[in-house]
């Protein structure tokens, strides 16, 4: 399979939109989007919506998306890695070559996105509103 690399990948994750997979090079912009709640995947190519997954089907281990647009096949596959720790790969592949390759795991995601120092401060103050409100709730019912 012959190599095409894409100028820019990005992942992104929120809440509120969900998973996000970005591939794209001059002229083309695709985007892979797996919302949180329904696990709904939404396939863009350059702003317009190409297809749509949803039901049982979104819920294999892998799951692939062939369409056309503009006289080019692209196939999209999303493939989880581990349920347990929510890892998952999506590959592009544009006319029959590897476009791109993008891997999202939500155990270094904060850390790479947030920086460290950002993360270490929220987990101290969760510990110690944790601690506080425990001593709280324990205390008033021992007493």
């Amino acid at each position: 399979m012959e190599k095409a690399h894409s100028k820019y990948k990005k992942v992104n994750y929120s809440l509120k939109d969900g998973l996000n997979f970005y591939f794209g090079d001059e002229n083309l912009a695709v985007q892979v989007k797996v919302k949180p709640l329904s696990n709904e995947r939404i396939f863009f190519v350059n702003g317009n919506e190409i297809a749509r997954q949803s039901g049982l089907s979104t819920l294999k281990k892998t799951s692939n998306e062939t369409f056309r647009y503009l006289d080019s096949n692209f196939e999209v596959e999303l493939y989880v890695e581990s349920f347990i720790s929510g890892r998952i790969r999506c590959t592009l592949i544009k006319d029959s070559a590897h476009f791109a390759t993008l891997r999202f795991n939500p155990r270094t995601f904060e850390v790479e996105h947030k920086g460290l120092a950002r993360v270490v401060k929220e987990s101290l103050l969760g510990g110690l509103v944790g601690a506080v409100s425990g001593y709280a709730l324990a205390t008033l019912f021992i007493l």
